[in-house]
């Protein structure tokens, strides 16, 4: 009970790091119950794990520039309703890129499993980006992924790779920082 109470307390913090966009339900879902595992220092911040039972066991890790950051964004990764069923997970800790940082995020998908990576300025930008692109998923179908960062006058271009029904395309965005820049080439996928 008490790891639930914790969960939910921690609801109002997971919303804050994935956005106001995403509702976070009160309590983690009840096939769901998780504990903090373990954390290590990665580039750039933190990544932390958690340990969930309930259907199954899975370990569930997120990344941030903080701790409390990269707590919170595991703690999203189970609780956020839109990718709940997707059993999200960051891998491979962090990366750097031109500007900033990747975080590879891994879904459950019904075409197998599915990798996509986001972009930002900070560690905790990243592990955001990879989450919204994971949503974008959640509500169209569409499997994107940052793929590439280029520094372009006055700051930088995220170019975005999407395999969408009708096929394959890409976007760029582009932005004073990379987390801009990502967030930009994520506004222009195809509804």
């Amino acid at each position: 009970m008490f790891v639930r109470r914790c969960l939910g307390a921690l609801g109002a913090l997971a919303a804050a790091a994935v956005g106001s966009a995403v509702a976070v339900p009160a309590v983690a879902d009840a096939a769901d119950s998780c504990t903090a595992y373990g954390n290590r220092a990665v580039l750039g911040g933190y990544e932390q794990s958690l340990t969930c039972t309930g259907s199954s066991f899975r370990v569930v890790t997120g990344l941030g520039t903080t701790l409390t950051d990269a707590f919170a964004e595991a703690t999203a990764l189970v609780q956020d309703p839109a990718i709940a069923a997707l059993k999200c997970s960051s891998v491979n800790g962090s990366s750097t890129v031109l500007g900033g940082f990747g975080v590879t995020l891994q879904c459950n998908t019904p075409a197998g499993l599915t990798f996509r990576q986001g972009l930002g300025t900070t560690l905790t930008d990243a592990a955001r980006e990879a989450h919204a692109l994971a949503q974008v998923y959640a509500a169209t179908g569409q499997l994107c992924s940052d793929y590439a960062s280029n520094p372009v006058t006055g700051g930088f271009s995220v170019a975005l790779q999407c395999h969408a029904p009708s096929g394959l395309y890409y976007v760029t965005g582009t932005g004073t920082k990379l987390t801009d820049a990502a967030a930009a080439a994520r506004a222009l996928i195809h509804g």
